[in-house]
This record gives structure tokens, C-alpha cells and sequence, in this order.
């Protein structure tokens, strides 16, 4: 039997017997099933065809979904690049132009992946190559960057699983939400709790008198606000940079001599004057921390951030009451203000005293506290400080640090600190739910963004502070907080 023709096309069919001779009636019978044959043939190619064009799809998702996964582990290298760069004492013009150099990568390189996604649809043929072929150099280095992003990505996936899943609050600290403030005002309470009051109090045992946020117009008075683009960006819904939370935590220090037991300290951090805010919104601040009532209170850094604000430092914090006294620290933002001397004189003008690099002894219920200052990495002097004195070693000593950023913990774990208070990160500022701080100026990145964390025996807490450069919060509310040793 032979068969001839071409698919869709006439058939043309001849069978021949024994003596080859052509079998008519057998020849006449398939064409009448010539377009059932046809209809097979036709449909096999279709199906080869729709293969083809399944597995070319399949190729085009795949390689969007590497180059998805290529930027998002793109932005983490250039995020851990920008966080660790605030780590450090680099100076401020030079830090500026990395910044530039870093947001001009992330927008050139990100734009670049995006041009690869969409450059078949471009050419109207997505059966194109997505990858370009330069020389052999070139090849290498979008194929090696390419290969670190995403490995990048990969780990910070790992790192971010294991966090959530590890990162718990200690279980000797144990918080209560004593208020939250709608700019000057209370926020309106409400007997039921909001959805991130219950995920709190599941996953770290909270204790919280909930108050929902329900913005007032009048809540925000008008001369808390140095500018315009400040006051709009502060009505921006979502935006806490107004809505303040007072709490008050306990920290469970083993070993704690009774002598220390109940002892309160106020811990405010990243005051941030620039003028954005007016005087009278540090004002309030204060008022708050007074009403606190505390034994002690810290202020963990970035206190002022331009000269025009210096005559606000006496007014503001000579407002402060405490029994046991006003302690400070400096941070990478107080470095704006030039003259240093001048800086500290004015401080210790509004009954404020500064423990850097050195051992200040207070006297509590015949037991000694300790308080010791480190502003590294931003002014020396902590590396001097010295072994505690001799007429106070031993368990009825409390020893705290005070320092801008919570990367010295380890330095504070050394040396044996009880407790150390801290600033600097904001909290991250604009944490998106779930995954929580992004931006933490940090060489740990977002691991000491804000919270209470426990290292050997030292306990660490990381303000959010109260103030910011930078006037947007989401998902990260200011804080004032008074810590009860128990």
C-alpha cells in the first residue's frame, strides 16, 4: 500500500495484490474515509503545535520568574549595603554620595531586569531570546550578578523563616500598653481588640489595653508643625509619625539584687530636632515622660540634628524630672552639629549627664546602679572606659549602658552589663505587615530593629524613638517606654 499527499491536501491511495495489479474496490472505499483521515492528520499536527507553544510559554514564565526572583534579591544586597553604611562613622558628604550611588544601582540595575521581562513583547515575537549575548565579559557579569541575587534572595528567605520562627521575646520581659496618643489627645478606646492588638498578645503573651486609632482633626494641633510638606505628609492615611505609644515593660534581670527590684528608667531615644516638628511637640514629649514618674531617665541619642534648634535643648529637656537624674547619650545625627563642646555644655545646662566613656555611680535603696555611655562608632572614648570600681564589684551593683546603636551589644555582653537601652533604627520606620522592618541602619540589619532581645545575660532594648528625619511611619508607632526591673 502506498500512501501520497500533504496534510489538509488531497490523498492519493493505491493498493495492489499479488501480481500487482490495483485493487479498485479498496482504493474507492478509503476515499470515501479521505476526510476522516484528513480530520486525524490534522489534529495530530495541532497537537504537536499546541505543545510547542505550551512548553515556549512555560520557558517565557520561567525565565520571568528567575529574573522576579533576580530583583527582589537585587534590592537585598543593595538594602544590606545601605543599612551597613549607616553603621559607620563615614562622613556625612561621603555617605551622602554613596546614597546616590546606591539608589541610582537599585533604579538602573532594577529597570534593567524589568527591560529583559518585557523585551520579547517588545519585539512582537516572544519567541525570542529574553537574554542578550554580549561578549564574553559581559556574559560573565550578568550571569555572576544574576547568580548572586539569587542566592541572595534565597538566603534572606531562609534567614526571614528562621527568624520568624525563632525570634521570640524573652520570657523574662513581659510588656503592657499603659496608652496611645493621637497627637495631643487619647485615641478613643474601644472594649474589643484590633486584629494587630490579637497577634500580639498570641504570639508574644502581650498584655495590652487596646485603643483603636480613629484620627481627629483637631488631634494634631497646627503649631506642632515647622513646615507645610510635614503637616501634609502627617495627615497621609496610615501615617503614626503623631500617634504616640506609651508602655511599660518588665525585664526579669537574673540575679537581681532586691535593692533593685521596681527600680523604673524612661527610655525615649531620636528626638530628631530639625524643625520639621516646633518647639511646643518636644514639649509634649516631655509632658509624657514625666507622667511616667520614673527613678531614672535615659535618652539613648540623635537628640538634635540643626543649630537653629540649640536654644529648644534647655527649654525642652530641662523640663525632665527624675529622682535618680536625666542621663544622655550622643548619636550619628549630633555629629551636624559642629562644635561638640558647645553641644555638651548646653545638655549639662538642662540637668543633663553624660556617661560616655566612663563609670557614673548612683546611689538606690543601699545598693549601687552603674551607668556607663558608649557612642561608638560616631565619637570615641567607650574603648577607655575602664573595669568597674572596686567598692562596687560584686551582686549588689546594677550595671547599665546607655548607647545610640544597638550594634554594641556585644561590646556590652563583654563586659558584663545588666542592661542596655538603645536606639538609632526607628524601629524600621515603614514595616510592611508580615515581613516586618526593611531599612534598619545596622551591621545585624533588621535583627535589633526595635523590641527587647536577650544576649548571654544581658538584656537589650531598642527604642523606636520618638522623632525621625524622615516624617512617615507605617506599622511602626513612636514609643516612650518605662522599663520596671523585677
Amino acid at each position: 500500500m502506498a500512501l501520497r499527499g500533504t496534510a489538509g491536501g488531497p490523498m492519493d491511495v493505491a493498493v495492489y495484490d499479488s501480481n500487482c495489479r490495483v485493487d479498485k474496490s479498496f482504493v474507492s472505499s478509503m476515499r470515501r474515509c479521505e476526510p476522516e483521515l484528513n480530520h486525524v492528520v490534522g489534529f495530530k499536527i495541532c497537537c504537536r503545535e499546541c505543545w510547542r507553544g505550551m512548553r515556549l510559554q512555560s520557558s517565557v514564565i520561567g525565565i520571568w520568574i528567575s529574573l522576579l526572583f533576580g530583583l527582589c534579591g537585587h534590592l537585598v544586597i543593595w538594602v544590606a549595603i545601605y543599612n551597613r553604611l549607616h553603621a559607620t562613622a563615614i562622613r556625612r558628604s561621603v555617605k551622602k554620595t554613596l546614597e546616590k550611588w546606591i539608589c541610582g544601582a537599585v533604579g538602573c540595575i532594577g529597570l534593567f531586569y524589568v527591560w529583559l521581562g518585557i523585551r520579547p513583547f517588545l519585539l512582537n515575537d516572544p519567541s525570542s531570546e529574553i537574554f542578550i549575548s554580549w561578549d564574553v565579559l559581559g556574559d560573565f557579569i550578568v550571569s555572576f550578578y544574576l547568580i548572586a541575587c539569587w542566592c541572595a534572595w534565597g538566603a534572606v528567605v531562609i534567614r526571614w523563616g528562621v527568624w520568624r520562627w525563632t525570634q521570640r521575646r524573652p520570657n523574662s520581659v513581659r510588656v503592657t500598653r499603659l496608652g496611645l496618643l493621637c497627637g495631643a489627645h487619647e485615641c478613643t478606646r474601644e472594649d474589643e481588640p484590633t486584629p494587630e492588638d490579637e497577634r500580639l498578645i498570641m504570639e508574644r503573651g502581650d498584655e495590652l489595653r487596646t485603643a483603636r486609632v480613629q484620627p481627629d482633626a483637631n488631634a494634631f494641633p497646627q503649631s506642632w508643625f515647622g513646615d507645610r510638606w510635614t503637616e501634609r505628609l502627617a495627615k497621609i492615611p496610615g501615617n503614626q509619625i503623631l500617634r504616640l505609644e506609651v508602655n511599660e515593660k518588665e525585664f526579669g534581670i537574673p540575679d537581681l539584687a532586691p535593692n533593685f527590684r521596681g527600680l523604673t528608667i524612661a527610655h525615649a531615644s531620636d528626638f530628631h530636632m530639625t524643625g520639621q516638628m516646633t518647639e511646643a511637640f518636644y514639649q509634649h514629649l516631655v509632658e509624657q515622660i514625666n507622667k511616667l514618674e520614673c527613678d531614672l531617665i535615659a535618652l539613648t541619642g540623635d537628640l538634635i540634628d540643626r543649630p537653629k534648634c540649640l536654644p529648644w535643648l534647655e527649654a525642652v529637656f530641662g523640663r525632665l524630672v527624675a529622682p535618680l537624674g536625666k542621663y544622655y547619650v550622643l548619636g550619628n545625627h549630633d555629629c551636624r552639629i559642629a562644635d561638640e563642646a558647645m553641644l555638651r555644655g548646653m545638655l549639662k545646662k538642662a540637668g543633663l549627664i553624660s556617661p560616655h566613656g566612663q563609670w557614673i555611680t548612683v546611689e538606690h535603696r543601699n545598693g549601687q546602679v552603674l551607668l556607663a555611655g558608649n557612642e561608638l562608632p560616631w565619637y570615641p572614648g567607650a574603648h577607655e572606659l575602664s573595669t568597674p570600681p572596686r567598692s562596687v564589684e560584686g551582686r549588689d551593683a546594677l550595671k547599665i549602658l546607655l548607647s545610640h546603636s544597638p550594634d554594641q551589644i556585644h561590646w556590652a555582653v563583654d563586659r558584663g552589663f545588666d542592661l542596655m537601652l538603645a536606639g538609632h533604627t526607628h524601629g524600621g520606620q515603614i514595616r510592611p505587615p508580615v515581613v516586618g522592618p526593611i531599612v534598619s541602619p545596622s551591621r545585624f540589619g533588621p535583627k535589633y530593629a526595635g523590641g527587647e532581645f536577650q544576649v548571654g545575660c544581658t538584656h537589650l532594648h531598642v527604642s523606636r524613638g520618638v522623632s525621625g528625619t524622615h516624617p512617615l511611619r507605617f506599622n511602626c508607632l513612636p514609643e516612650i517606654t518605662r522599663i520596671r526591673l523585677v
